[in-house]
């Protein structure tokens, strides 16, 4: 009991605090799964489709923002950096030496604020064909009588 106390003391006198899902956050470049619209890997990132379909997002989703990964080489970096610059998006270059740069790893990552729990996050080509679209809700009262918003 002692020691948990010392070790919590000593966290924070450095300044340091336990992180939550520090793996998660160390592959989604500092941010949570459940927060990711798109992430695109090493592999892909040249690709020109997911530089359109991260300038799609941004454009549905002005408050999104786009971390980049710091081991990216800048020249791959700057499509990206021109399309948050263009759409007025935010966006974020994680440097520090924790985040991988393998084939596998994410090198692009457009994240929300808040939680969005999107499905398909990976970018692959197949995917680029289909950027989710903002979804319309129904009002309560559409639901109730089973109608949808057209009619």
């Amino acid at each position: 009991m002692t020691e948990d106390v010392q070790n919590r003391l000593d966290q924070s006198m450095s300044g340091e605090s336990p992180k939550i899902n520090p793996d998660e956050q160390r592959k989604y470049l500092g941010t949570f799964r459940e927060r990711v619209a798109l992430a695109i890997p090493f592999a892909q990132v040249t690709n020109s489709d997911a530089v359109n379909q991260t300038i799609k997002i941004i454009q549905m989703h002005p408050d999104y923002q786009i971390i980049i990964n710091g081991a990216l080489p800048t020249n791959q970096q700057s499509p990206y950096l021109k399309a948050a610059a263009a759409n007025n998006a935010k966006f974020n270059i994680n440097t520090d030496k924790i985040y991988q740069n393998t084939a596998t790893a994410f090198a692009i990552v457009v994240a929300a604020k808040q939680s969005i729990n999107e499905t398909n996050i990976e970018f692959s080509e197949t995917t680029s064909k289909t950027v989710n679209s903002p979804k319309t809700k129904l009002t309560f009262w559409q639901k109730l009588f089973n109608r949808n918003k057209e009619g």
